[in-house]
């Protein structure tokens, strides 16, 4: 660990502040764990924003990191108001259009490389001086008689050194975009001359001529040869011009043309009716319809002022404390020992103040005065926050299914799940209707467990914390 940090201090030297930062969120996995968290989407967006800060923060007369963290500093003082970034997660229906660079750590069901012709320049060198780290410095040899100048061998030594770390760096970039596609991966380039891509060996000239002799033999393409300058003219699709299509339908002559245009409006992807994920949280598989529904967002720390926790966060809270405490304890001294605990965790910082006060102890202590809350704490095999990885059905699709089984504890004949609930559940509100609302996602956890341990889950319930009770759901 601290020869990371030693890593990272030295790092720090000789980067961008914007690629520090970068470096930090994804060698840390912060990036990815802030995706993997509730409102992952406007979290990661957040995150590109900082990034966008720093970049802009650098243009500046300041610079350096610590002068960045005064800065957000004084922000937060000042209640200076940001904007939050405008979240677009991986799933959304659009079509997005970005650099190699801005792509790096993200993956596409279809990427399009675009300018796989461009030529790879290499590090050209149209000054008078030359300089590398390794090679120090050279000037030319300059002849004042005679009034002529040339490059040393020096000189040349170090251009052709930086070509072939530009080239180094454009072969790195050149295997990020090739690996960000999941499912099909398409390459666009063009060349004056098919006739001279190379087919045996790659040439370090572009992205075209690198791949090419790679994939002429393995891969579907298709070449569209043009005939000098655009006019004007649109590529023919079935043997017609779109616009021609457009007038010869206007006129009525044509039958053919207009049931063409029918065809191609009418047009309806066939898999439109597959909207199963990949991957889902236990709750987002619980609740199917939540894509359905308006999702509040939560705003960026940059322009947040000090509200009212809402039931989830103080849920959080919750298992936060269930999830530290000593279950015997809480059984043997109740309610003074749990106060004790949650003001020993906003002493370590793993509350907020806010979250302290929020805390209901006595929601809690009423967990260990039921028969289900003594077993526990009396339970010999007891577990708590247990993270599973699920590959199950979803609407006739496999996905894999992520989620966090909040306690469960085993006996001699099988396993008891406990699932802890802070949401409000009305006097009117049957355990009919929590075991409707909930079963799926129990069941869910009683398939990952069983599959993990080997032993049956005989009981599963739900402890609902403004009820003070158990629901059993198996």
């Amino acid at each position: 660990m601290f020869a990371t940090i030693d890593y990272w201090k030295k790092l720090k030297l000789s980067v961008s502040l914007e690629e520090l930062i970068r470096t930090l969120l994804e060698e840390t996995g912060y990036y990815d764990y802030c995706s993997g968290l509730p409102v992952g989407k406007q979290r990661a967006s957040n995150l590109r924003l900082l990034l966008e800060k720093a970049a802009d923060f650098e243009r500046t007369n300041y610079t350096g990191l610590h002068g960045f963290l005064g800065y957000v500093d004084a922000m937060i003082e000042r209640d200076v108001k940001v904007g939050e970034a405008k979240a677009i997660g991986e799933s959304e229906d659009v079509v997005r259009l970005m650099t190699i660079h801005g792509s790096k750590g993200l993956e596409f069901p279809i990427v399009i490389l675009a300018g796989m012709g461009k030529k790879m320049t290499g590090n050209n060198s149209k000054g008078s001086i030359d300089f590398h780290k390794d090679y120090a410095l050279a000037i030319p040899f300059v002849n004042k008689e005679e009034a002529w100048h040339r490059k040393t061998l020096l000189q040349r030594a170090i251009v052709a050194r930086k070509r072939e770390e530009s080239i180094d760096e454009e072969i790195r970039i050149l295997y990020v975009a090739l690996t960000r596609a999941k499912d099909k991966l398409i390459l666009m380039g063009s060349c004056r001359d098919i006739e001279k891509l190379p087919t045996d060996v790659p040439k370090m000239t572009s992205y075209l001529n690198v791949v090419f002799p790679l994939i002429s033999d393995k891969c579907d393409f298709k070449i569209i040869e043009s005939q000098g300058d655009y006019d004007g003219d649109v590529e023919r699709v079935d043997g017609n011009d779109p616009l021609e299509l457009m007038e010869i339908a206007r006129s009525g002559r044509d039958e053919d043309a207009i049931a063409q245009i029918d065809k191609r409006l009418s047009y309806v992807y066939p898999y439109d009716d597959n909207n199963v994920r990949s991957k889902y949280s236990v709750s987002q598989l619980n609740h199917l319809e939540i894509d359905r529904q308006p999702v509040m967002l939560n705003k960026s720390l940059f322009s947040e002022k000090k509200r009212e926790l809402t039931a989830a966060e103080i849920g959080t809270a919750m298992h936060a404390v269930m999830e530290r405490m000593d279950f015997a304890r809480g059984l043997a001294e109740g309610i003074d020992y749990i106060r004790e605990k949650a003001d020993e965790m906003l002493t370590a910082g793993q509350l907020t103040a806010e979250e302290r006060a929020a805390l209901n102890e006595e929601n809690i202590a009423a967990f260990f005065k039921t028969d289900i809350g003594r077993r526990a704490a009396t339970a010999a095999d007891l577990h708590k926050e247990r993270e599973f990885i699920l590959l199950t059905d979803v609407e006739g699709t496999e996905a894999i299914v992520q989620g966090i089984i909040d306690c469960y504890f085993v006996e001699d004949d099988g396993i008891v799940l406990i699932d802890y609930k802070n949401s409000y559940m009305g006097g009117d509100t049957t355990e009919e209707v929590i075991r409707q609302r909930y079963e799926k996602q129990i069941l869910l956890y009683k398939e990952a467990l069983e599959g993990a341990t080997g032993l049956p889950v005989k009981e599963s319930y739900l402890y609902l914390f403004n009820l003070q009770n158990f629901t059993q759901i198996t």
